[in-house]
């Protein structure tokens, strides 16, 4: 039990260094890479959300229109009405109400087109803040998140190597954040890549299962092939990686996009070299940190300390 707390106390530290350096590094490469392509997916969202607004601004016109005309029959009613008192003397209580029924038509149209247009300004206020504001809350969201990945895959990571026994190299670190980035990251991407705003994609309970089925039968699969020395295994391993492929991703009937594709190639490259960078930095920060905090061992644990001869001290 002596042995076991300090080692705890060691794998915590350094997945939290190895995690905050390995997330702020992923942050740096958002800033400068995916989140510039993200601001101009969202100008060509913002255009095609105006151009909605405009098709129902045109609907709500139509819709008036028809009311008009209703309100041109209503009179129409109204003057036939006129002509028939002599044959229903009762009809001309009924009539007096047609002109206020145009008349409340009218109204009724004018109220509801400005209680659109308030409402429309309200929220367009509302959800659009400043600039500024947007971007460092943007920022600070991001690195949270960033941080909060990296921690949580570097205690993964930390724990992988110190369940492997022995004293792990920077290329043993290498090879473990490779494998995490071909088990989380490439192999989910081959079938549901990255998407910007403006793209339109299946539900996303059919992406998240498929997503987190690829990712633990690839890295099934990897430990099947790494750790593994029967030819049985190592095929079940292969079998591991590839079915999530052969059954397939969620798809669209259709592909719809607002953003051009040259923008979208853009950044699916961008994401999964960040991606890369952030589990290769990952691996490689891990080893260094479990050695930082390596837990010194115990006084009994030691060996028998050499007796110092005092008497050659005093020559």
């Amino acid at each position: 039990m002596r042995g076991v707390l300090p080692l705890f106390r060691s794998l915590i530290f350094a997945a939290v260094c190895a995690g905050v350096v390995a997330g702020t590094g992923l942050t740096l490469l958002h800033f400068f890479i995916t989140s510039p392509l993200i601001a101009q997916a969202e100008t060509f969202e913002d255009s095609g959300a105006g151009n909605t607004r405009a098709a129902d601004h045109h609907n709500l016109a139509s819709f008036f229109a028809s009311q008009r005309i209703t309100a041109e029959q209503a009179q129409q009613a109204r003057e036939e009405s006129a002509k028939l008192q002599k044959y229903a003397p009762d009809s001309r209580k009924g009539a007096a109400h047609l002109p206020g029924l145009s008349r409340s038509i009218e109204d009724s149209r004018a109220e509801f087109e400005d209680a659109s247009n308030r409402l429309r300004a309200g929220l367009a206020h509302a959800q659009d803040p400043a600039p500024g504001v947007d971007f460092w809350r943007r920022a600070a969201l991001t690195w949270v998140t960033d941080l909060s990945a990296g921690i949580g895959f570097a205690l993964l990571l930390c724990a992988g190597l110190v369940l492997r026994g022995g004293q792990a190299s920077l290329w043993n670190g290498l090879l473990w954040g490779l494998a995490g980035f071909a088990s989380l990251s490439l192999a989910p991407a081959l079938g549901l890549p990255p998407e910007l705003p403006g793209t339109e994609v299946p539900p996303i309970l059919t992406r998240q299962i498929w997503w987190l089925a690829t990712a633990w039968a690839t890295a099934g699969g990897f430990a099947l092939l790494a750790f593994s020395r029967q030819i049985g295994w190592m095929a079940c391993g292969v079998a591991l990686v590839v079915a999530p492929h052969l059954v397939g991703a969620p798809r669209l009937a259709r592909h719809a996009s607002l953003v051009p594709e040259e923008l979208t190639r853009l950044f699916v490259t961008g994401a999964i070299t960040s991606n890369l960078v952030f589990w290769a930095l990952l691996g490689l920060t891990c080893v260094m940190a479990l050695r930082l905090f390596e837990p010194m061992p115990a006084p009994s644990e030691r060996g028998p300390e050499m007796p110092r001869d005092i008497s050659a001290g005093k020559r």
